[in-house]
């Protein structure tokens, strides 16, 4: 009995630590360089609304934009939901992948993009097939 009142105390108190560091920001909340990326890349859809969990960053735009911040302001992931990716955005990607998504699939826009540890990098296209980077850039995966 006294081991499940130990479990149940340590489950609550997980589910508030949790639950506590989830908060509602405003642009100006954000770290600079969030500021500055969404300034420079996405300044014709202003930020419908943003969210600090813990010590990351979630922004949706006026126009279904979700793009993802580590607690830096470095994105993370920009998922553009039936868009194309800014090419301003794509160009921060390493060269090799840019190359390789220009020559291979010059004509088919890019709809989401995510930095990562395993892949380094996953690319989304608008066609719904999916690429997958490692660190130096090759392509690693293609999946349907």
């Amino acid at each position: 009995m006294k081991r499940f009142f130990t479990l149940l105390m340590v489950s609550a108190f997980c589910l508030s630590a949790i639950s506590g560091c989830k908060s509602v920001v405003t642009f100006e909340q954000l770290p600079t360089e969030a500021q500055t990326f969404l300034t420079e890349n996405f300044s014709a859809s202003p930020v419908s609304y943003a969210v600090k969990e813990c010590n990351e960053y979630d922004v949706v735009l006026t126009d279904g934009t979700e793009i993802e911040f580590n607690g830096k302001g470095e994105w993370e992931s920009v998922d553009m939901n039936h868009g194309a990716v800014p090419a301003t955005v794509l160009a921060t990607l390493p060269p090799s992948i840019v190359s390789h998504l220009t020559t291979s699939f010059a004509n088919v826009p890019v709809e989401k993009v995510k930095k990562g540890f395993w892949p380094a990098y996953k690319v989304e296209l608008i066609n719904d097939l999916e690429l997958e980077f490692n660190s130096k850039g090759v392509c690693t995966k293609v999946d349907d």
